[in-house]
């Protein structure tokens, strides 16, 4: 199945996405069990500038939002969650991190 995932900043109320990533969910069969996945090879298209503490971080970021997306494929809420895929990125000063969750509508 063929996804798009919107990301928007925290503080950003546009109506486009500040990033985005479009991706095929890979399916693996694994112990008996299906899972599944985004791809690690999936691009994300930057529309907007990061906010500063996190320009230099991108990678990190990159890997917050794969993390974050693979939770809910895999979790009941999976349907849920490719009807209507849309995160939200911030920062935590406490931790110093991009934080990403899933925004439901």
């Amino acid at each position: 199945m063929y996804i798009t995932v919107n990301i928007y900043d925290h503080s950003n109320n546009t109506p486009s996405p500040d990033i985005v990533c479009a991706f095929n969910i890979r399916e693996i069969f694994t112990n008996g069990k299906w899972s599944y996945q985004m791809p690690e090879t999936t691009e994300f298209k930057y529309n907007n500038e990061l906010i500063e503490r996190l320009v230099p971080r991108k990678t990190e970021v990159d890997t917050a939002i794969m993390t974050k997306i693979n939770e809910p494929l895999n979790s009941s809420d999976g349907r849920k969650f490719v009807s209507n895929p849309r995160l939200k990125i911030g920062y935590d000063d406490v931790l110093d991190k991009p934080i990403v969750r899933w925004e439901t509508v």
